[in-house]
């Protein structure tokens, strides 16, 4: 799947503002799925991009850290090359599917090297994110689903 189609897999539309992985879902059809379809299509539909910092690469593991909840996310090494090159300190916007304790990358990486100062796109996106944050807080939900919904509305402005 191409990155593009990743993306719009990613951004909620219509008059409900589901993605098209939740619109399969509540169509009813991922039912009719063999495991494990139904719950990696759920792990689909959870996900998100964000930000992660990278805090420690291992043999194969690469440990991050959510920037905005202060998860940890333990994801496994695939040999790509962007992961080969992974140093603490460098800040990914990506998208993990899988859980924190046993995670693999979905989508390659934007990278923010540790060394680089140029970061100011970066807080640009934050800044966003934040405000996307605080308009989720009055509808009621739990702060982790306000983070999800927040980061799936914050792709656009990355798009």
């Amino acid at each position: 799947m191409s990155f593009l189609n990743k993306l719009t897999a990613l951004i909620p539309f219509g008059k409900k503002e589901e993605t098209i992985c939740e619109q399969f879902i509540s169509s009813g059809f991922a039912n009719s799925l063999r495991e494990p379809g139904p719950r990696l299509v759920q792990d689909l539909a959870q996900s998100y991009l964000t930000f992660y910092e990278v805090k420690g690469v291992l043999d194969d593991w690469v440990i991050f850290e959510e920037i905005g909840t202060g998860k940890d996310w333990k994801i496994h090494r695939i040999n790509e090359p962007f992961e080969r090159e992974a140093k603490p300190g460098d800040v990914w916007y990506a998208r993990f599917l899988g859980g924190c304790e046993n995670g693999y990358i979905y989508t390659a990486p934007y990278i923010f090297p540790s060394e680089e100062t140029a970061y100011h796109e970066f807080f640009k996106a934050m800044v966003t994110q934040k405000n996307i944050f605080a308009r989720y807080t009055k509808e009621g939900l739990s702060e982790e689903e306000i983070f999800r919904r927040s980061c799936k509305e914050s792709v656009r402005y990355w798009v």
